[in-house]
């Protein structure tokens, strides 16, 4: 389990890391991009960034979805908890598994249509980077994979919190 903890905080290390210098990239080139359309609007240039638009839409596409990988880590997800809230700690780990299962799922699914995508959109490129799309939908198994990486982490937390509350439970 502490392997997997190990693993599970330098992957997050490193999607943080790649998030911090995907929104700074994007802040910069859209920020260039307005500068570049004011000068041009009031006359003192005639230019932009032709690829300016796309890398930052590209970039935004995997801060989406890399984002997501950090908040199944956390578990900062959205929840509905009224029903958690009214079942015991026993039921409330019950569900919780539940909910990870529904998850992988989920992400399993991501994973196969995910690749499947990005397979059959590799020989398209884009049309101011000239890269190749498959690349961009890449973000969706790779994302989907560290999703699932993450979701069987909390699973085995879960499954050990569980067993916590069960001896608790038994000691009472």
């Amino acid at each position: 389990m502490q392997k997997l903890n190990a693993v599970g905080d330098r992957i997050s290390w490193g999607v943080e890391r790649f998030l911090i210098v995907a929104l700074a990239f994007m802040v910069i080139i859209i920020f260039t991009q307005v500068i570049l359309r004011v000068l041009t609007n009031i006359g003192l240039l005639n230019t932009s960034i032709p690829w300016g638009e796309e890398s930052a839409r590209y970039v935004m596409i995997y801060m989406v979805y890399f984002g997501a990988v950090l908040g199944v880590q956390r578990g900062s997800h959205i929840a509905i908890t009224i029903i958690d809230s009214l079942l015991p700690k026993f039921g409330q780990r019950l569900l919780h598994i539940f909910a990870y299962l529904l998850s992988l799922v989920f992400f399993t699914i991501l994973i196969v249509f995910g690749y499947e995508i990005m397979m059959s959109t590799m020989p398209q490129t884009s049309p101011a980077l000239n890269v190749r799309m498959g690349l961009i939908y890449a973000a969706l198994p790779i994302s989907g994979a560290l999703m699932f990486f993450y979701t069987v982490g909390n699973i085995l937390k879960e499954i050990a919190s569980y067993r916590n509350v069960a001896k608790e439970s038994a000691n009472e």
